[in-house]
């Protein structure tokens, strides 16, 4: 257990162990430091204790080595130092095992290269709890692990969990994160017995301290408090920067890059390549401003971005970086005294010193609990998330951005990868390809036969010169790069992948060639083009083996571009890049400036480039050429107004894969001016729909495309174009539906993976499909990695059947029960037809909402009634009768219930149409006037400023009609009513001409129903989304006898006396099923399916 002499015991061996030179005593520093970190995890035991105090620095007393038998191989065998003590055995001990205890651990020390392969492979020695399911038995304990680099100057903790581990690193001191770890979350991890009541209970105590161990390293949270850190930092600049002057769009782009540089200078001060005698961190002698302006720029701009051979600022040892990340942009205000908050930098420094820093990548398989370079990405949605406008908006809501966490990013380039290398290899070479990506470090290293794969047999050697000419090929663009989350995912597999198949692997050159040749990612926001083009930077460096020699970094210029990836590029009087000759040229200055170093070569090809590209431009200023004068790519303040991946890539043939999260923004709720002259649009679509079709048509044949994004787009009408364009251009991989498995962490959005392959050559295939069927109150015990593994009970795992023809404008929904739902669909089933359905009266605004509070001013409330108003409201109006006659009753949606509407409203609203739209029509309706004079500057009405947008026919509200309520939350709400019931948009209104109101209202209130709507209609996880279009689908029925009607008429009565009416849903139920002919088996299925409803009725 944890004491405060402890931690403090545990910081002091830390720093102990990264400052001793002999490597025998970092060998026992570590092992005591090892022994410290058991003894806070483990409760007190006397036994236990004394087994961990073996003081090794004094005593020299060694755990006990591991058996050579233990390791693979001979090859394993070398990985560890020679034992001490004894040349036949390794650096490799049993630290700590006690048949009483739960828990156990190994110790190692690698005599080379702590690669993640090895310390994975390292962590399968001892056969551990949460190794599989099939080690998930009381023999088995959970195993932590304890590795010290070669180097002797670092210990790692590892925790594993069926392949996958979390590294704690302590090196230097314990950062305060690090210390935190200890106290709130490893302190007594292993204390739990799993005894409750006398009884030892199932999986436990395994399951409960492995789960501990493992939470304890979870990166988000260690990472979370990092980022707030810096948005507040970079929010405390951008209002700094304003209150002096500058607009505010450079203060935010300067402000990013100011703390991107610093983020990248910190992980290389972690790579010792930063003089420090120089002093360029110390602030303490001068105010933030002189700092900036006298040590940072000339950091920044006179050695970083300067040849060693032309500085003036007396650094020869920090290396030149060239790539664009340090050179002077426009509004950098390099010339100007930049104003900057009181001791902005001393502060920022002190807390990043808080956080470890890593320059070591992690991965989903692979998560180092450190502020690493994936973390740049995520900083980005923070900087977004911090920034909000005049309409209180924050930045990630006006573009739709959401970061997509790492597992996710993984999943989706590994099956994108495996799709395009099964569509350039024959068929038999796809086992070998689902081993060469789907095994864990250890399974490949086991898996290996030699130093080559040779997973393909005789044929391995032909598979994977294949394999490498297919990798080389691969061209992969996200359209909506974002911080690069996806490209960078992408760099990652293709590395991972060329590792595990060449015989020599020099990942600084991999990185480089596929930074180069490979990916390539768009976005409309210049901020988030720089943070890409920093983690591909930062990518590469950290791999430069000789620190002492660091080369210059790429030119990333024609990698990643801010542009407008929804307008294509117009037609014009001319098309200079149909000229083969300059498309060659322009291809060979791309390739140069890819690898130019010297500013003046950069220069020089820049030069060249603006002389190809605009100076023979036609002198006609059409709309083409507008577009290609907005795209420079070696200024990135703006974004271009087009998108074009010949023009600014020289990509002529389509990609190999579009991969992405494209961004959401749905039509209604966000800015008109997103929408206009968009490609593939339609009414009520999601901006991220026109992505999808454009992702599509940018691939070559067979190329894929791989998103994630809302999960509504296979039932919502204006995705109608998406889904045809699926289903007619397309074969679908895979569909993965979260439903309310809520992947972003910082999104309330249902989602979905789709992979679709560019082919419609076949028809009637079939495809994968999972989707997550668990309630709210499931999730808990459901993760993201659960659902991708296909391990987990609470999903439906599929595989449907597509016809195309039978698709065409349909939703794509898919259902375990298609025979039952073809029976309740059969004969004699009808439906009913779109004059019969209605939506709701659309107001400019019911009741007043906080925007538009904002805008009123704070003699306003929230909830004030505008062209509703509540009967209180109405009676303070003192209206006229003449103005009664405009008053009408208006339900809300939580007064309705399934089957019943109580007849006492209790709201009103002003009936008034498009014959109010004038300044002088309600000159006879005084009070009416004097109440929506205040509001008329925030009504939207096409009918302002008196009339509804939308009013309805009077005859609608009046007389029998069901009342579909359109988000029915757990149910599908029905509500019956026979009097005026005035409602909004958010109902829709249903007057049968076919068959009975309160017959219909029985039949579609009923279980059968529900459980046709889960399948085949609109849900939102587990709610009922009651559109037209699913009601104009519903297979109805008309009963031969009354006994429907009359059963209706009782739960009418009793609901009205505001009694039970369980027992009569029940028997309602009963006849329903009968109508449809279902027998008792097909009935039970349905019960099961629909959840009891007593606690909704």
């Amino acid at each position: 257990m944890l004491t405060t002499k402890r931690l403090s015991t545990i910081d002091d061996l830390v720093k102990k162990l990264s400052n001793e030179n002999d490597k025998w005593m970092s060998l026992a520093i570590a092992i005591d430091l090892a022994d410290e970190v058991l003894k806070v995890i483990l409760p007190e035991n006397d036994n236990w204790e004394n087994q961990l105090s073996r003081n090794s620095r004094h005593t020299g007393t060694l755990p006990a080595p591991l058996t050579l038998d233990t390791f693979k191989n001979q090859k394993q065998i070398s990985w560890f130092n020679i034992h001490p003590e004894s040349t036949s055995a390794r650096s490799a001990f049993k630290l700590f095992y006690s048949d009483d205890c739960a828990l156990e651990s190994n110790f190692f020390w690698f005599s080379e290269s702590a690669t993640k392969q090895k310390i994975a492979a390292a962590t399968e020695y001892s056969q551990n709890w949460e190794d599989s399911e099939l080690t998930r038995k009381p023999e088995y304990k959970v195993g932590i692990d304890f590795f010290l680099t070669p180097d002797t100057s670092s210990l790692m903790v590892v925790i594993s969990n069926h392949q996958k581990l979390r590294v704690l690193e302590l090196h230097g001191h314990l950062s305060n994160t690090q210390k935190l770890i200890f106290k709130d979350k490893l302190n007594g991890a292993a204390a739990y017995t799993g005894i409750e009541k006398g009884e030892q209970l199932e999986f436990e105590p395994q399951r409960t301290i492995h789960t501990t161990l493992w939470n304890a390293l979870q990166l988000k949270e260690v990472n979370k408090q990092f980022y707030g850190y810096v948005a507040s930092h970079y929010a405390e600049v951008v209002t700094c920067l304003e209150k002096n002057g500058k607009n505010s769009e450079d203060s935010k782009q300067f402000s990013s890059r100011l703390l991107g540089r610093l983020l990248f200078i910190w992980f290389l001060r972690k790579m010792d390549v930063i003089n420090e005698s120089i002093g360029y961190f110390e602030t303490n002698d001068l105010t933030a401003t002189e700092y900036y302006n006298q040590r940072l720029k000339l950091l920044f701009f006179e050695t970083l971005n300067t040849e060693i051979g032309s500085r003036t600022s007396g650094d020869l040892l920090t290396p030149y970086l060239n790539g664009g990340l340090f050179e002077a942009k426009e509004n950098d205000f390099i010339d100007e005294i930049i104003k900057f908050p009181k001791d902005f930098f001393t502060r920022l420094y002190n807390h990043f010193d808080e956080f470890n820093f890593t320059t070591d990548e992690s991965s989903a398989d692979f998560e180092l609990i450190a502020v690493d370079p994936e973390m740049l990405g995520q900083v980005f949605e923070s900087l977004l998330a911090s920034q909000t406008n005049n309409e209180d908006n924050n930045e990630r809501n006006n573009t739709g951005s959401f970061y997509t966490p790492r597992e996710i990013v993984a999943y989706m380039v590994k099956e994108t990868l495996r799709q395009y290398l099964y569509s350039r290899l024959d068929e038999a070479s796809h086992k070998g390809i689902d081993e060469l990506l789907d095994l864990s470090d250890s399974q490949w290293l086991n898996r290996k036969s030699t130093s080559s794969a040779d997973v393909w047999g005789v044929n391995s050697k032909k598979v994977i010169s294949e394999i490498k000419i297919a990798l080389d090929n691969f061209k992969a663009i996200d359209p909506a790069a974002g911080s690069g989350a996806f490209p960078m995912g992408m760099l990652q597999q293709l590395l991972k992948t060329y590792e595990r198949i060449e015989k020599r692997f020099d990942s600084y050159k991999l990185k480089l060639s596929i930074i180069e040749n490979n990916i390539f990612g768009v976005d409309i926001q210049p901020m988030a083009i720089e943070i890409s083009r920093l983690r591909a930077w930062l990518s590469v460096i950290v791999d430069e083996k000789d620190i002492s020699n660091i080369k210059p970094l790429p030119n990333l210029d024609f990698k990643f571009i801010a542009a407008n990836s929804l307008i294509k590029l117009e037609d014009g009087q001319t098309d200079l890049f149909a000229d083969t000759e300059l498309d060659v040229k322009l291809h060979e200055l791309r390739n140069k400036y890819f690898n130019a170093k010297s500013p003046n070569k950069k220069k020089e090809y820049q030069e060249k480039y603006y002389k190809l590209t605009l100076g023979q431009g036609n002198v006609f200023d059409d709309e083409r050429t507008m577009q290609l004068k907005s795209f420079d790519p070696f200024k990135n303040r703006t974004a271009a107004k087009f998108f074009d991946p010949h023009v600014m890539f020289g990509i002529t043939e389509g990609f190999d894969a579009v991969i992405g999260n494209p961004p959401y923004l749905l039509e209604g709720k966000s800015s008109k001016d997103k929408f206009v002259g968009i490609p593939y649009y339609q009414g009520k679509m999601d901006l991220w729909y026109s992505f999808a079709c454009l992702g599509i048509d940018m691939l070559n044949k067979n190329g894929h495309l791989a998103y994630i994004a809302k999960n509504n787009w296979v039932t919502n009408s204006g995705a109608s174009k998406l889904r045809n364009k699926v289903i007619k251009e397309t074969q679908i991989i895979q569909l993965i539906d979260f439903g309310e498995l809520m992947v972003f962490e910082s999104a309330d959005q249902q989602t979905m993976i789709m992979l679709f392959s560019k082919n419609n050559d076949a028809d009637n295939y079939q495809f994968d499909y999972s989707k997550v069927t668990a309630h709210k109150d499931q999730l808990e015990l459901l993760d993201v990695s659960k659902v991708l593994e296909k391990s987990s009970p609470e999903v439906e795992y599929l595989n449907p059947k597509i016809n195309r023809m039978e698709f065409i404008d349909c939703y794509l929904t898919f259902s375990a029960s298609e025979d039952l739902l073809n029976k309740i669909n059969s004969l004699p089933s009808f439906y009913l037809t779109k004059e019969e359905v209605s939506q709701g009266i659309v107001f400019p605004q019911d009741f007043l909402n906080k925007a538009n509070q904002k805008k009123l001013g704070d003699d306003f409330t929230i909830g004030h009634g505008i062209f509703a108003f509540t009967s209180e409201e109405k009676d303070q109006l003192h209206l006229t009768e003449n103005e009664e006659s405009l008053i009408k009753p208006y339900y809300m949606p939580e007064q309705l219930k399934p089957y019943y509407t109580d007849p006492r409203n209790k709201n009103w609203l002003i009936y008034t149409g498009k014959e109010y739209k004038f300044n002088d029509s309600l000159d006879n309706f005084p009070h009416l006037k004097e109440h929506l004079e205040p509001f008329l500057s925030i009504l939207t009405s096409s009918n302002k400023p008196y009339g509804l947008h939308r009013m309805r026919v009077q005859d609608l509200f009046e007389g029998e009609k069901v009342v579909a309520v359109r988000k029915s939350v757990g149910r599908p709400i029905f509500s019956y009513s026979d009097f005026d019931c005035y409602v909004s948009q958010s109902c829709n209104i249903i007057k049968p001409k076919k068959i009975s109101t309160k017959v219909l209202t029985g039949i579609i209130n009923s279980k059968l129903i529900a459980f046709w709507l889960k399948e085949k209609g609109k849900m939102q996880g587990n709610n009922y989304q009651l559109d037209k279009e699913p009601l104009l689908k519903i297979p109805l029925r008309v009963p031969q006898s009354n006994e429907i009607e009359n059963l209706v008429n009782k739960i009418l009565e009793k609901k009205n006396n505001q009694e039970s009416t369980f027992y009569l849903e029940k028997e309602l139920g009963k006849e329903i099923y009968l109508l449809y002919g279902l027998n008792n088996e097909e009935v039970e299925r349905i019960e099961t399916s629909i959840p009891d409803w007593s606690s909704l009725i």
